[in-house]
Formats: structure tokens, C-alpha cells, sequence
């Protein structure tokens, strides 16, 4: 397999899209990039985190996930192969893979610098360090080779709910351009919690008492609840904008959950 999926927040004005690319087919020119996004906002890694978990599994068996948002560049982060039954995973260690971790078994390998012979800058490791890495793994290369095994626990935010907890202050990790309010509460770790239930959803002062089906289960123009396609919890509005009617922002942690007993 030599497929590569690309997401960054780098944009598309500079050059920095088309020098990872650069870098990855000088590594292999057989490689078939997938863009996947560049318009992840500036160093907001938990987008980036729910962006990469939506999509990484509809592709094909080994196909290199190639993440880079990465404001702690150059800094005391490891670079990361992540290896999972199906796919590898390449990025800095620094929160990007914490959802991958909810949903998957995983190896952990820190990327070997020094296997490299042209200079890395401080400031560009996607370009001279994950690029070329994703390269060799589109191409076949154990990361074994290329790495050593990764001796700590790589970061994870993401927030577990306990089995006493009755209360869940959810995150807002995505705005998708419909400004559909994406939550860092996933029904991954809802449904393994089997003795509660969801009682209220509240946001600013307006609350939800159910979590509906789809878009269409309420009137145009009001305000839902409903598990996203990616399986995390969305505060939307019918063919409305919840994040602006809201005065909602990522990394605002103004969502309360309350649970009940099922039982």
C-alpha cells in the first residue's frame, strides 16, 4: 500500500503544503498523497485530533496517516510512528492521536533523528522529519527500523468519563462550516458506560433534555443534540449556525452533561 493522507494546519497560500510533499515523494515517487486538510485553525491541536479520528478509518489497510499541527515544534515533544492493526500514524507527540487511542490498540515508536542525513530544521520537522518517515512506511519499511520503541505514555487529553462521575463538562474541539458545535464527548465512551444514561445537555443557560437522530427531528431553526458521523456529540442548530447563535469558540468548556442511572 502507498497511500499517505495529509492533514496540517498549514494553509494553502505558502509553500510549506508542497514541500512535505516534496520531501515525501523524493523518499518514494510512487507514493499517492491525500489531502485530507490544511485548513485545521493555527495550533489547534484537539481540531486536528477529531479531524484525524473522523476519517483515518475508512482508508485502505497501511495506509500512512501523516498529522502535523505543531506549535511545540523544534521543542522537547517526541516525534511519533503510532502502529495500530490496520495503520501507522506519524506526527509529534502531542495530543493529536488521543482519540485514536479511545478506539484502538496501539505501539508507540519515538522516530530516530539521527537516521537522517540532511540537516533538520528546528522549525519545519514535517518537512525533514515526518515526511520522509511516512515515505519509508508507504514503502514498506518496518518502523522498527527507523524508530525504538517508545518507553512513555504518549499525551492523551482526552477527558474519561468514571463510572461515579454525574457530571461531564465537555470541551468544544470542532466548528464545522455549517457551525454545527462539535464536543469532545464521544458515544465511544458513552455507550461503554452501560449504568447511565444522559439526563440534560446545557449550554448557555438553554438546555436539551434528549439527544435526537438526525437534523430534520426538530423544526428549522432550533436548537438539538445529536451524535455526529464521527460518533462525538454535536450542539447544532436545524439549517442554522449554533456556533455563532451561541457565541461559541474551540476550547470553550461550556457544555455540562448530566447523567442519571439507567437503571
Amino acid at each position: 500500500m502507498n497511500v499517505i493522507t495529509f492533514l496540517s494546519d498549514f494553509g494553502l497560500t505558502d509553500g510549506y503544503v508542497g514541500s512535505v510533499k516534496g520531501a515525501i515523494f523524493s523518499n518514494f515517487p510512487q507514493a499517492r498523497i491525500i489531502d485530507i486538510t490544511h485548513e485545521i485553525k493555527p495550533f489547534q491541536i484537539e481540531e486536528a485530533a477529531y479531524t484525524l479520528t473522523s476519517y483515518y478509518s475508512f482508508y485502505p489497510r497501511d495506509t500512512v496517516h501523516l498529522t502535523v499541527v505543531d506549535p511545540g515544534v523544534g521543542g522537547k515533544r517526541a516525534p511519533l510512528i503510532i502502529k495500530t492493526a490496520n495503520y501507522y500514524f506519524v506526527g509529534p507527540d502531542n495530543g493529536l492521536f488521543s482519540y485514536i487511542f479511545q478506539k484502538e490498540a496501539y505501539t508507540a515508536f519515538e522516530i530516530d533523528t539521527n537516521m537522517f542525513d540532511s540537516k533538520i530544521s528546528a522549525t519545519f520537522h514535517g518537512r525533514d522529519i515526518f515526511a520522509p518517515v511516512a515515505a519509508k512506511l508507504a514503502r514498506g519499511v518496518k518502523p522498527e527500523l527507523i524508530a525504538h520503541p517508545f518507553t512513555e505514555k504518549p499525551v492523551d487529553f482526552a477527558k474519561h468519563i468514571s463510572d461515579k462521575q454525574q457530571e461531564f463538562k465537555a470541551r468544544i474541539i470542532s466548528i464545522d462550516r455549517f457551525g454545527n458545535i462539535i464536543t469532545d464527548f464521544s458515544m465511544f465512551e458513552y455507550d461503554a458506560q452501560s449504568t447511565k444514561r444522559v439526563k440534560s445537555i446545557t449550554i448557555n443557560n438553554q438546555t436539551l433534555k434528549t439527544i435526537k437522530r438526525t437534523y430534520s427531528d426538530v423544526e428549522n431553526g432550533d436548537l438539538l443534540a445529536l451524535w455526529g458521523s464521527a460518533g462525538f456529540l454535536e450542539i447544532s442548530i436545524n439549517r442554522g449556525n449554533a456556533a455563532e447563535n451561541l457565541n461559541c469558540h474551540i476550547g470553550d468548556d461550556k457544555i455540562s452533561i448530566k447523567f442519571e442511572s439507567s437503571k
